[in-house]
């Protein structure tokens, strides 16, 4: 009998099991590849990145030719928001995109204090170094071009071109405000009031810019990206990182993109949709850092593999 308590139900199973199954026992199987690395779609691995069981999720399709394709996402994104910019590369480049460490279904691998653009960029090396790919074209969201910017520091040679896909910079007053106002916080109340904080929030992004400047001078126009379909799972993806989107923002506000932007040796293209708050920053790119290509984000994603092939043949 193996008696009352847990432990002791727990440990005569144990001793059951030595006694009787190892003797004979067979050495499990390896375990199946994750993916199928010639199919002609994304699918998801997970990808060790600290050594401590730590991973990053990544959408993935290793079918194809050519320098592989990676994407990154905004601060409070994940990689599903790079879809659009990948699905047309799919199965005839490869492509790579990852969920950043805190964002998405990744680890939280960094205290909140701890996340930078340096950081983000130091595990995506390891991811990179892991799938043993030594170089990539780079298609950034906001913030996510700032990793790629980093990633090229880190490692020279590794990035061959960057896509900004709306450029995070910024002079020191718009810093200042954006800093202030732009993450409020997502805690979980009692209410339920954080669901809807979150809701509206990622909905006027989509209006105005900033946000929170819901006035005439800050509409954006444009038709609005507010379909029930794309801010319900933009929603899902700022409640999946939490709070620790406000560090994530912070860390893109004052990173020092006017002097890394300059100091940029890989060939850049900085793109944004016209009619947004964000389409006057192409100007502001092109002033700070003469040799960006900046241009005009066409409203159909079908039109873009047209703008960036040209770019990544240059």
């Amino acid at each position: 009998r193996a008696g009352t308590t847990m432990d002791a139900r727990l440990a005569a199973s144990e001793q059951y099991l030595i006694e009787r199954y190892l003797p004979r026992a067979k050495a499990a199987p390896p375990a199946p590849a994750q993916i199928d690395r010639a199919a002609l779609r994304l699918q998801k691995m997970f990808i060790d990145v600290d050594g401590k069981g730590g991973q990053l999720l990544a959408h993935v399709c290793f079918a194809g030719t050519g320098t592989p394709i990676l994407g990154l996402h905004d601060p409070a994104g994940s990689s599903r928001r790079m879809a659009a910019f990948l699905n047309a590369y799919v199965g005839k480049r490869p492509v790579i995109a990852l969920d950043l460490p805190n964002a998405g279904e990744s680890d939280k691998l960094l205290a909140p204090a701890a996340i930078t653009i340096e950081a983000y960029a130091q595990y995506v090396a390891t991811a990179l170094e892991a799938l043993q790919i030594s170089t990539v074209d780079v298609i950034g969201r906001y913030s996510g071009a700032q990793v790629a910017m980093e990633l090229a520091r880190l490692k020279p040679g590794t990035v061959k071109h960057i896509v900004h896909a709306g450029i995070m910079l910024f002079n020191d007053a718009e810093r200042g405000d954006l800093l202030a106002n732009y993450t409020p916080s997502i805690a979980p109340r009692w209410d339920g009031g954080h669901l809807v904080t979150a809701w509206a929030c990622l909905r006027d992004m989509s209006l105005f810019w900033p946000w929170y400047n819901r006035t005439r001078a800050g509409v954006m126009r444009r038709d609005a990206a507010i379909d029930a379909a794309s801010l319900d799972a933009r929603v899902q993806d700022l409640l999946k990182i939490g709070d620790t989107y406000r560090n994530a923002y912070a860390a893109s506000f004052t990173y020092p993109m006017a002097e890394r932007l300059k100091a940029c040796d890989v060939p850049t293209l900085a793109v944004e949709f016209a009619g947004t708050g964000a389409h006057a920053r192409l100007a502001f790119a092109k002033a700070t850092a003469p040799q960006v290509r900046i241009a005009d984000l066409p409203e159909t994603p079908a039109a873009w593999p047209a703008l960036f092939d040209g770019f990544f043949a240059s």
